[in-house]
């Protein structure tokens, strides 16, 4: 019977009876989807009293009923069913309100990331304006920006520990920014908060790395078990204004104190990007000089700085502290649009010293790189003036230099390569290479990709083109010279398991493209040259066509055939009586009887009767025999609850081991082809 693609409903057809049993199938599978949640994704066995309609999503490793249906959807209607999820399918959760999509291979919460292996630790410093304390804003919680709040990494969430209590909702720059790069990067990120209103600048130098508030920010980190930090935020200046006797000279140098204090940090380097907010430039309270000096962060040696804009934002009203929206703005998109334009960005770290990094056209490769790596999403050129490839170097001058050198030592290359070969030294001193040379019609004696290799040929005709010489095989895979194992000619290949030429087994390739022995698209023939299936073997007069035997001695020609669970399918004993497998005993669980094999005994849940109103398992067309197990009365019922798929004359009870029903198979229901009660 066809099915529909997604779903696989059994589709109608033509002239079919019964038409209302496949349709109404087909209804109740939809029914069960459409308009409602599934209840859990994480019970591992099905709940013992599921009401119809009820569907769950089975994690891996489940058991009982679900056994071997990871990942897919179970739906309660008289029994259990299952619909395999395709990719894109999204359903709710109800027990965690949340809206799962599967993947392919696993069902992800929407929003999270699949590289969520990915941790990137915001260190954010500053005074009130990095406290944030006042509501407005977007202040959305994203389940995968975490804080740390003093003794665990909690989600981060507005108004909670570590951020501003006080005030409900109160905006942070630091928790608008994080949420910003988790949405354009995905992984995870995390926030370590060191930041207290009213404190100049001295809390973060004064006292060297023994100051107040910068020792503050390195025990957390150390408390947190962080390892590397990825970005610095920073706003911080209004307690250091002329008004409370501080200057933009002083302010300049401390600024710098607290840079190089921050990059010999072991958890920070030189690389880490620092990116300082602007205070506010409202009305008249105008902060032009500590601006001049943070804005310096734009243009000086370390080029991982950067100054975020305040222009154009406001405050609560007293030309100081910015209103939530405002700060919100700052950390989505000020901030990070600065730390999107630095020349160096590390976008990935799993709490180990690893980076990647990004270089700017026009800026110079930083000293402290040696042991990172450099990565580029565009081109790449090495004294290229026009870049062609992912890769394009150059030669250094004219001279017969290598490209690229890959050496042991200096003048002993392991790789080198010039305009019209390419070199691969084992050796790295010159006398042992293989040389690999490319023509004009870019083919090559040894090539991967869209080219054609050629063995002892300049013009390949073919993705392996092997030309023979005169009197040689084109291909010889020897034991030793002249005792070849595999060799070929014009019409036929040799495999020749002694060596000298004396046993060996033609493979003979025809016109038809069909061959003896194949594996692949052709078809395989035994004593035709022209097979006409996958298998054909042609007998002679009245001679077997095709035997099968455990020994040589054995007359049956078909003795069993068993399928990869090891269960025996058909079986053909001595006297070439004919059978459809061994007899199993099947337990009956909740009235449903699951069976593999054509012969069943089944056999009670309990006690010394049961019923049965169910069968799962089986094909279409597959023929089905019940028989008693004697001492038990198993009860087959007609159309259990009107929705059965057992459709049989009346219910039928197997009361000894001679008592019989015979089934077949068709779509999802089972019909009576006969019974007999002996017993």
């Amino acid at each position: 019977m066809s099915t529909s693609d997604n779903l696989k409903f059994d589709l109608l057809e033509q002239n079919q009876a019964q038409k209302d049993v496949t349709i109404n199938e087909a209804l109740i599978q939809v029914d069960a989807l459409l308009n409602n949640g599934a209840i859990d994704k994480d019970l591992t066995t099905p709940p013992t009293t599921p009401n119809n309609g009820d569907i769950y999503i089975i994690p891996t490793g489940a058991a009982s009923n679900w056994a071997g249906q990871d990942n897919n959807i179970a739906w309660f209607n008289q029994i259990w069913r299952f619909i395999e999820p395709n990719e894109g399918m999204t359903i709710w959760v109800n027990d965690e309100d949340v809206l799962y999509t599967f993947d392919g291979t696993t069902w992800v919460a929407n929003g999270t990331p699949t590289n969520n292996n990915k941790i990137f630790t915001i260190l954010a410093m500053g005074q009130s304006n990095m406290v944030g304390r006042y509501a407005g804003g977007d202040a959305t919680t994203n389940p995968d920006v975490y804080a740390w709040d003093g003794s665990n990494w909690v989600v981060a969430t507005l108004g909670v520990a570590p951020f501003y209590t006080i005030t409900a909702n109160a905006n942070n720059i630091a928790h608008s920014f994080a949420r910003k790069y988790q949405q354009q990067y995905g992984g995870e990120v995390r926030i370590i908060l060191s930041a207290q209103s009213a404190q100049p600048i001295a809390e973060w130098v004064g006292s060297g790395t023994a100051s107040t508030m910068y020792a503050d920010a390195m025990a957390q980190i150390a408390a947190s078990g962080t390892t590397k930090i990825d970005a610095i935020l920073w706003h911080q200046g209004e307690q250091d204004r002329d008004l409370n006797g501080g200057s933009a000279v002083q302010y300049q140098a401390d600024l710098n104190t607290l840079l190089t204090q921050l990059r010999a940090e072991p958890t920070i380097g030189k690389t880490v990007p620092f990116i300082a907010g602007a205070l506010l430039d409202e009305g008249s309270n105008s902060w032009d000089d500590r601006n001049d000096v943070l804005t310096t962060l734009n243009g000086d040696a370390d080029i991982w700085t950067g100054t975020a804009s305040g222009a154009d934002l406001a405050s609560i009203g007293d030309e100081i502290h910015y209103n939530g929206t405002s700060l919100h703005v700052l950390g989505s998109e000020r901030y990070f649009e600065v730390y999107e334009s630095l020349p160096y960005i590390k976008r990935e770290s799993s709490g180990s010293n690893e980076s990647s990094i990004w270089y700017q056209s026009g800026t110079t490769t930083p000293a402290n790189t040696t042991t990172q790596d450099i990565v580029r999403t565009g081109k790449v050129s090495i004294n290229a003036g026009i870049t062609h490839a992912a890769l394009d170097v150059d030669p250094a001058d004219t001279a017969d230099n290598a490209t690229i050198l890959v050496g042991r030592g200096s003048g002993k290359p392991n790789i080198k390569s010039s305009d019209s070969f390419m070199l691969v030294d084992s050796l790295g001193d010159g006398s042992g290479f293989a040389g690999m040379h490319y023509y004009t019609n870019d083919n090559v004696i040894l090539a991967n990709g869209g080219g054609k290799v050629g063995v002892a040929t300049n013009n390949p005709n073919t993705s392996l083109h092997v030309e023979p010489r005169t009197g040689e095989p084109a291909i010889s895979v020897g034991r030793a010279s002249g005792q070849p194992n595999v060799k070929s000619s014009d019409d036929f290949m040799v495999v020749d398991s002694s060596g000298s030429g004396n046993g060996y087994a033609a493979l003979n390739f025809y016109n038809s493209d069909n061959v003896i022995l194949t594996y692949g698209g052709g078809k395989v023939g035994v004593q035709t040259a022209f097979p006409d299936s996958f298998l054909d073997v042609k007998g002679e007069n009245d001679e077997v066509k095709l035997k099968v035997r455990a020994s040589a001695t054995q007359t049956t020609n078909l003795q069993e055939w068993i399928d990869n669970a090891g269960i025996t399918r058909t079986k053909v004993d001595a006297n070439s009586a004919f059978s459809i497998g061994d007899i199993n005993t099947v337990g009956i669980v909740s009235d449903v009887l699951t069976i593999e094999n054509n012969f069943v005994i089944p056999s009670s849940e309990s006690g010394s009767s049961d019923d049965i109103t169910n069968i799962l398992g089986g094909q279409n067309g597959m023929i089905l025999v019940l028989r008693g197990a004697g001492g038990q009365n198993i009860t087959v019922n007609k159309n259990a609850g009107g929705t059965g798929a057992l459709w049989i004359n009346s219910n039928f009870t197997l009361t000894s081991s001679v008592d019989t029903i015979t089934l077949i198979k068709n779509g999802s229901v089972w019909y009576e082809l006969s019974r007999s009660d002996n017993g």
